[in-house]
């Protein structure tokens, strides 16, 4: 909360550090029917080092901190133009899945 009002962000979301890099490793059908695929980001094509990828985060859902006139339109919390983060640490950021 303290992250959101010193920022003026709309939104503040906990996150970690990715520990695989989307930009290495997600990719997509080159088109309908196409047996090939192609990278889902300009910035894999012109890489050749994944330890040269900007440095990324993932939402772990642990805090979600949302100003209440952001919350009354939110549609998607990626739409928002103020979205600030609130880094915690890997040992803290732990999915319980239920199966």
């Amino acid at each position: 909360v303290a992250k959101l009002w010193k920022t003026g962000a709309d939104i503040c979301v906990s996150v970690t550090e990715a520990v695989d890099s989307p930009y290495k490793t997600l990719v997509e059908p080159a088109g309908p029917g196409s047996p090939f695929m192609k990278p889902c980001s300009p910035v894999m094509k012109d890489m050749a080092r994944r330890q040269d990828a900007p440095k990324v985060y993932r939402t772990n859902g642990g805090v979600y901190a949302v100003r209440r006139a952001a919350l009354e339109t939110l549609v998607n919390q990626f739409r928002l133009p103020k979205f600030a983060a609130y880094e915690m640490p890997m040992s803290r950021s732990i999915d319980v899945l239920v199966r």
